[in-house]
C-alpha cells in the first residue's frame, strides 16, 4: 500500500528583528493614540448659560458662557493687567473676570463668549474672551464683495 501523505510546511518562525520591529510600531501606534485622546479631552469646553454657570458648583471643569456684554459694569485695571464685567442673556447676569489684555472690541451690546471655570467667590475666572465681530463690519464686507 502506498501512503500519499501530504506533508505541511511547518510556519516560518518570524525572526529576532521582525518581532522588535512589529513591537516597536506597536508602541508607536498607542502612543500617537494616548496623544490624541489627552489632547482632545482639554481642549473640549461645554457652552453653558448664565444661569446654568452661576448654579453649578466651582470646579475645575473648563466651560464655555456666552452673553451681551454690559456696558456699564466694564472695568478695567491697566496696572494689574485685570478686566471685570458682566454678561448677559436672556436667563440673568453673570461678573467675569480676565486677568491678560482687553480685547480691543469690548464695549456695550458686543456678543462675548469667555472661556473658564466659575470661582469659589461666585465669579467666572475667565482664561479666554472671544468677541463676535460687529455687524457693521460684516456689512462693508459683503458690499464689497456684492461689488466686484
Amino acid at each position: 500500500m502506498t501512503e500519499n501523505r501530504t506533508e505541511i510546511p511547518a510556519k516560518p518562525r518570524r525572526s529576532a528583528k521582525q518581532v522588535k520591529f512589529l513591537a516597536g510600531g506597536a508602541v508607536v501606534i498607542l502612543i500617537i493614540a494616548y496623544l490624541i485622546f489627552s489632547s482632545m479631552q482639554g481642549a473640549t469646553a461645554a457652552y453653558l448659560t448664565v444661569r446654568e454657570v452661576k448654579a453649578a458648583a466651582p470646579s475645575d471643569r473648563l466651560v464655555r458662557v456666552s452673553g451681551t456684554v454690559v456696558g456699564d459694569t466694564i472695568d478695567w485695571d491697566a496696572h494689574n493687567v485685570v478686566l471685570r464685567f458682566e454678561l448677559a442673556d436672556d436667563t440673568g447676569r453673570l461678573l467675569v473676570v480676565y486677568k491678560g489684555v482687553r480685547p480691543d472690541m469690548l464695549r456695550d451690546g458686543a456678543t462675548a463668549t469667555a472661556e473658564g471655570k466659575m470661582g469659589p467667590d461666585g465669579t467666572f475666572q475667565a482664561t479666554q474672551i472671544l468677541l463676535k465681530c460687529p455687524s457693521k463690519y460684516e456689512e462693508k464686507a459683503t458690499e464689497q464683495a456684492a461689488s466686484r
